[in-house]
Protein backbone atom coordinates (compact mmCIF):
# COMPACT_ATOMS: atom_id res chain seq x y z
CA UNK A 1 0.00 0.00 0.00
CA UNK A 2 1.78 3.35 -0.85
CA UNK A 3 1.14 6.59 0.72
CA UNK A 4 1.34 9.81 -1.28
CA UNK A 5 0.70 13.42 -0.11
CA UNK A 6 -2.80 14.38 -0.78
CA UNK A 7 -2.56 18.52 0.47
CA UNK A 8 -1.71 20.31 3.15
CA UNK A 9 -3.61 18.11 4.95
CA UNK A 10 -4.57 14.88 3.90
CA UNK A 11 -3.04 11.87 2.87
CA UNK A 12 -4.26 9.56 0.15
CA UNK A 13 -3.74 5.65 0.40
CA UNK A 14 -3.74 4.50 -2.81
CA UNK A 15 -4.76 0.61 -3.39
CA UNK A 16 -5.81 -0.89 -6.58
CA UNK A 17 -9.22 -3.54 -6.87
CA UNK A 18 -12.46 -4.05 -8.55
CA UNK A 19 -15.26 -1.75 -7.37
CA UNK A 20 -18.08 -2.52 -5.67
CA UNK A 21 -21.46 -0.28 -4.22
CA UNK A 22 -20.80 1.74 -1.08
CA UNK A 23 -24.50 0.30 -0.25
CA UNK A 24 -23.07 -2.71 0.11
CA UNK A 25 -20.24 -1.47 2.31
CA UNK A 26 -22.92 0.80 4.51
CA UNK A 27 -26.13 2.04 4.97
CA UNK A 28 -25.96 5.46 3.29
CA UNK A 29 -26.14 9.05 4.31
CA UNK A 30 -23.88 13.83 4.02
CA UNK A 31 -21.52 14.65 7.23
CA UNK A 32 -21.65 18.01 9.02
CA UNK A 33 -19.33 20.20 11.34
CA UNK A 34 -20.13 19.83 14.89
CA UNK A 35 -20.96 22.96 16.73
CA UNK A 36 -19.72 24.21 20.12
CA UNK A 37 -24.02 23.94 20.95
CA UNK A 38 -23.40 19.93 20.32
CA UNK A 39 -22.78 17.89 23.29
CA UNK A 40 -19.65 16.30 23.67
CA UNK A 41 -19.42 12.89 22.27
CA UNK A 42 -20.64 9.60 24.85
CA UNK A 43 -18.61 6.57 24.74
CA UNK A 44 -20.75 4.06 23.07
CA UNK A 45 -21.93 1.17 24.99
CA UNK A 46 -19.53 -1.68 25.55
CA UNK A 47 -16.56 1.23 24.89
CA UNK A 48 -15.63 0.94 28.22
CA UNK A 49 -15.37 -3.45 28.01
CA UNK A 50 -12.92 -2.14 24.57
CA UNK A 51 -9.45 -0.84 25.17
CA UNK A 52 -9.38 2.16 22.82
CA UNK A 53 -6.82 1.22 20.05
CA UNK A 54 -4.96 3.99 19.89
CA UNK A 55 -5.09 7.62 20.71
CA UNK A 56 -3.14 8.90 17.85
CA UNK A 57 -5.77 8.69 14.68
CA UNK A 58 -3.53 6.64 12.28
CA UNK A 59 -2.93 4.35 14.50
CA UNK A 60 -6.67 4.08 15.92
CA UNK A 61 -7.66 4.09 12.26
CA UNK A 62 -6.12 1.33 11.47
CA UNK A 63 -7.25 -0.94 14.06
CA UNK A 64 -10.83 0.01 13.92
CA UNK A 65 -11.26 -0.20 10.22
CA UNK A 66 -9.90 -3.60 10.73
CA UNK A 67 -11.70 -4.89 13.70
CA UNK A 68 -15.68 -4.78 13.66
CA UNK A 69 -15.89 -5.13 17.56
CA UNK A 70 -13.42 -1.86 17.67
CA UNK A 71 -16.42 -0.23 15.37
CA UNK A 72 -18.83 -1.39 17.58
CA UNK A 73 -17.55 -0.37 20.45
CA UNK A 74 -16.30 3.05 19.54
CA UNK A 75 -19.19 4.41 17.11
CA UNK A 76 -21.65 6.44 18.73
CA UNK A 77 -25.76 5.67 18.57
CA UNK A 78 -27.42 6.73 17.39
CA UNK A 79 -25.27 7.62 13.97
CA UNK A 80 -25.92 10.49 11.89
CA UNK A 81 -26.30 9.03 8.37
CA UNK A 82 -26.29 10.95 5.29
CA UNK A 83 -27.34 9.09 1.46
CA UNK A 84 -28.24 10.68 -2.21
CA UNK A 85 -31.23 10.25 -2.44
CA UNK A 86 -31.19 9.65 -6.85
CA UNK A 87 -34.88 9.30 -7.23
CA UNK A 88 -35.92 12.31 -5.27
CA UNK A 89 -37.79 14.54 -7.94
CA UNK A 90 -36.86 17.06 -9.59
CA UNK A 91 -33.00 15.86 -8.97
CA UNK A 92 -31.32 13.97 -6.85
CA UNK A 93 -31.38 15.76 -3.11
CA UNK A 94 -29.24 14.66 -0.27
CA UNK A 95 -30.81 12.92 2.69
CA UNK A 96 -30.44 12.22 6.74
CA UNK A 97 -31.46 9.75 8.99
CA UNK A 98 -30.16 8.47 12.04
CA UNK A 99 -29.25 4.75 12.74
CA UNK A 100 -29.85 2.79 15.88
CA UNK A 101 -26.97 0.54 16.99
CA UNK A 102 -29.54 -2.60 16.77
CA UNK A 103 -29.60 -1.71 12.75
CA UNK A 104 -26.45 -1.13 12.33
CA UNK A 105 -24.39 -3.79 10.44
CA UNK A 106 -21.21 -3.90 10.91
CA UNK A 107 -18.45 -3.71 9.81
CA UNK A 108 -19.04 -0.26 8.80
CA UNK A 109 -15.82 0.22 7.34
CA UNK A 110 -14.54 -2.45 4.89
CA UNK A 111 -10.99 -4.04 6.37
CA UNK A 112 -8.24 -2.91 4.75
CA UNK A 113 -7.39 -5.88 2.05
CA UNK A 114 -11.12 -5.56 0.84
CA UNK A 115 -10.43 -1.95 0.27
CA UNK A 116 -7.57 -3.09 -1.95
CA UNK A 117 -9.54 -6.09 -3.63
CA UNK A 118 -12.69 -2.85 -4.48
CA UNK A 119 -9.97 -0.24 -5.69
CA UNK A 120 -10.94 2.35 -2.68
CA UNK A 121 -8.58 5.02 -2.01
CA UNK A 122 -8.53 6.42 1.41
CA UNK A 123 -7.77 10.08 2.58
CA UNK A 124 -7.71 11.22 5.97
CA UNK A 125 -8.24 14.96 6.69
CA UNK A 126 -7.51 16.71 9.63
CA UNK A 127 -11.12 18.81 10.37
CA UNK A 128 -9.59 21.33 13.45
CA UNK A 129 -8.96 19.81 17.02
CA UNK A 130 -10.40 16.66 18.01
CA UNK A 131 -12.00 15.86 14.56
CA UNK A 132 -10.68 13.79 11.64
CA UNK A 133 -12.57 12.65 8.59
CA UNK A 134 -11.77 10.04 6.51
CA UNK A 135 -12.98 9.52 2.90
CA UNK A 136 -13.32 6.51 0.74
CA UNK A 137 -13.25 6.94 -2.82
CA UNK A 138 -13.06 5.04 -6.02
CA UNK A 139 -11.54 7.07 -8.75
CA UNK A 140 -13.88 8.01 -11.59
CA UNK A 141 -16.56 5.70 -10.32
CA UNK A 142 -18.93 8.45 -8.33
CA UNK A 143 -18.35 6.12 -5.37
CA UNK A 144 -17.42 8.29 -2.08
CA UNK A 145 -18.16 8.23 1.73
CA UNK A 146 -16.57 10.19 4.40
CA UNK A 147 -16.54 8.91 7.98
CA UNK A 148 -16.56 11.42 10.79
CA UNK A 149 -14.56 11.13 13.96
CA UNK A 150 -14.49 13.15 16.81
CA UNK A 151 -11.95 12.77 20.20
CA UNK A 152 -12.88 12.39 23.21
CA UNK A 153 -11.65 9.45 26.21
CA UNK A 154 -10.75 8.06 22.67
CA UNK A 155 -11.55 8.85 19.09
CA UNK A 156 -15.20 7.86 17.81
CA UNK A 157 -17.11 7.37 14.47
CA UNK A 158 -19.90 10.27 14.88
CA UNK A 159 -21.24 10.76 11.28
CA UNK A 160 -21.32 8.57 7.66
CA UNK A 161 -21.69 10.82 5.07
CA UNK A 162 -22.02 9.08 1.58
CA UNK A 163 -22.19 11.13 -1.64
CA UNK A 164 -22.31 7.95 -3.71
CA UNK A 165 -24.09 8.78 -7.19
Amino acid sequence: MAIRNGGTRGRVVKVASAGVTVGALIAAAPWHVGSAAEPPAKPSEGAAAVACPATEFDRFFAAFSERAELQEAFTRFPLRKWYVDPGADPEPKRVERTLARADAKFPLIPPAADRARRGWQVRVKDDGPGQKSVKLSVPDTGQQVIFRFEKGACWQLVEIDDQSI
